[in-house]
């Protein structure tokens, strides 16, 4: 975990017990209600398992083979999804997206 993670998980945790509302709370500590809102949703979400910024792969490899029936096949994070010649793309990319999300 970063310093500013840190910062942040603390600043949430102090707002939370407060009783304040986050616009009250980040005026006195000098800091933007809007962020302080952001990184609580961060710190409140990033412990149940979703996807955070230090999970998002920097590069993904591809490994084409030859395959029969003209599908492709393609191993993200583990795991491999074999996608037929006549496949919708925006549906794909959902799947890469969930896939690169997952524990």
């Amino acid at each position: 975990m970063t310093e500013a993670h840190k910062r942040w998980h603390q600043l949430v945790g102090q707002w939370r017990s407060s009783g304040e509302t986050a616009r009250e709370f980040a005026r006195r500590r000098g800091v933007n209600a809007s962020t302080l809102s952001h990184w609580a949703w961060r710190v409140e979400h990033g412990s149940r398992g979703k996807a955070t910024l230090a999970r998002v792969p920097t590069m993904i490899e591809v490994h084409a083979r030859p395959v029969a029936d003209d599908r492709f096949e393609i191993e993200l994070c583990g795991r491999r999804v074999r996608v037929p010649p006549s496949f919708d793309a925006e549906a794909l990319r959902r799947l890469l997206a969930a896939l690169e999300e997952a524990p």
